[in-house]
């Protein structure tokens, strides 16, 4: 089963049938992401970059993590592996890095050529819950 993440809300439907996260205010990414059922997850986040179009949608084929934290920190007795490997979390090897700011991204997003909130977190967290396939996606937000 495909699911469809979007971790921002800007009353456009980017995605049919997708789920909203906000990742800030959300106790728990880890137990919200567990309730999901999913065999492939496509998570979607939104970028600035002035060199793509508005609504322009970017595959990601890694990500950066300058978000502060690690939803996997203090839930490490649920899951199945204490380590796993991450070196290549999204399938497909086409796609750009992105830089996950979190909290930070609408102070630095002109800073980093691809940011993002918060992709990573929620992609570490699917891939430390189960065997799936994982893809990214940003959203260019200029506008």
């Amino acid at each position: 089963m495909i699911k469809n993440i979007i971790l921002f809300n800007n009353n456009k439907v980017y995605v049919k049938n997708a789920i909203y996260i906000n990742c800030e205010t959300s106790i728990n990414i880890f137990n919200k992401i567990k309730q999901i059922p999913f065999d492939q997850i496509n998570i979607y986040d939104q970028t600035y970059n002035p060199k793509h179009k508005q609504d322009e949608i970017i595959e990601i084929k890694d990500h950066i993590n300058k978000t502060g934290g690690n939803p996997l920190i203090g839930n490490q007795d649920k899951l199945h592996e204490q380590f796993f490997d991450i070196s290549k979390l999204y399938s497909g090897y086409k796609g750009i890095t992105t830089t996950c700011l979190g909290k930070s991204f609408e102070k630095n997003k002109k800073d980093h050529k691809y940011p993002s909130t918060y992709m990573c977190q929620i992609a570490i967290t699917a891939k430390a819950l189960r065997d799936c396939t994982i893809k990214g996606f940003l959203i260019n937000r200029i506008s």
